[in-house]
């Protein structure tokens, strides 16, 4: 396929991607979904896609979301989402 995800600051291998394609038909997996086994902080890994049937499209858009950690006014971490910037248009005909 040959597209790519670019990231930095990435805090902890932990941290998940979420990927949202569109249409959302649930025919489309995309990887990878966490950060684990990928070089942080920074970094960019080539992403993966498997169609679990046959879609009536011929194109999905991708666009993802990470999550990060975030010390709170008591010290305690919370997970928070930020949105990525960018899309990746996945050619059903390359998969």
């Amino acid at each position: 396929m040959g597209a790519k995800i670019a990231y930095q600051n990435v805090d902890d291998e932990i941290r998940q991607i979420h990927w949202r394609s569109n249409p959302d038909d649930g025919l489309l997996s995309v990887g990878p979904n966490l950060f684990e086994g990928l070089i942080i902080p920074s970094g960019e890994r080539e992403i993966g896609t498997v169609l679990k049937g046959k879609p009536s499209v011929d194109n999905y858009t991708l666009n993802a979301s990470v999550t990060y950690g975030m010390k709170n006014s008591t010290g305690e971490t919370e997970e928070k989402v930020a949105n990525c910037s960018g899309t990746i248009t996945v050619d059903v005909s390359k998969i």
